[in-house]
């Protein structure tokens, strides 16, 4: 059923939107106010990234003598597909199933080809034009969106490379700062939680941390911080910043 579906189109809990992928809906008040995102529900009408459509809700189902769709929903917070309708043919009929499970593959940690998908889609927020702050966010959502697409389920990558930007100790405590410039304006910082970076001493990232230089270029793996909004958390304390020149939360595993 993803194949000729129409924006607007909702499917199993998910809006078709103008940027053909599906998108979970998301039911919001009779009073709501803008800015409004693909999935939004409002007074019987969906919004699909361009305008409105009435809402009505399809299940999918198979057509006679054809094998039946797949269908994959897009997970704004988590990335890849965490569900699919799946047709088993047995007996004397077909059965859909609602499969909500992730096997090993889709979690498998993003290699380096991942990386420069990634930089390509911060670089396209980082040039969108934005007049006022809820254009800001936007950009920002739209832009967390197409991460979690690139990304695994748990956000981890592996064998990406950087140039070492900063190396210190925290302030009031012993665990390691660093932040790791992945292009120009986009960087990582190590996160992972509140005052808490994830690199602390007696560990074998804390002494593959001590080992570099500021201005080296190393070789990580590790996983980023999950945002419920923006896919992945972003450390700036503005959101223009937070657009234009991004500072991503990010647990270091290991670093070289």
């Amino acid at each position: 059923m993803t194949s000729g579906s129409r924006p607007g189109s909702v499917v199993n809990g998910h809006v078709f939107t103008s940027e053909g992928r599906w998108q979970p809906l998301r039911y919001l008040p009779p009073n709501a106010t803008p800015p409004y995102y693909p999935g939004d529900v409002k007074n019987g009408s969906v919004f699909d990234g361009a305008g409105w459509s009435p809402f009505v809700n399809h299940q999918p189902m198979p057509m006679h003598g054809q094998a039946p769709a797949v269908f994959h929903p897009v997970v704004k917070k988590r990335g890849l597909r965490t569900g699919a309708w799946v047709a088993i043919i047995g007996g004397g009929g077909v059965l859909l199933l609602a499969v909500v499970a992730l096997s090993a593959v889709t979690n498998k940690p993003a290699g380096p080809e991942a990386q420069t998908e990634f930089i390509a889609v911060v670089r396209d927020a980082q040039q969108a034009a934005t007049d006022n702050g809820a254009q800001v966010v936007s950009a920002k959502v739209n832009r967390g969106v197409k991460v979690c697409d690139i990304l695994p389920t748990g956000l981890g990558v592996k064998d990406w490379t950087g140039t070492v930007v900063t190396i210190s100790d925290e302030l009031g405590g012993d665990d390691a700062i660093l932040k790791v410039e992945l292009a120009e304006g986009i960087q990582i910082d190590a996160d992972d939680g509140i005052f808490d970076t994830g690199i602390k001493p007696g560990t074998d990232i804390y002494q593959q941390v001590a080992n570099l230089k500021e201005g080296q270029s190393v070789r990580f793996s590790g996983k980023f911080k999950e945002d419920e909004t923006y896919c992945i958390a972003e450390n700036s304390t503005m959101e223009e910043n937070g657009l234009r020149t991004p500072l991503f939360g990010f647990k270091f595993e290991s670093v070289r």
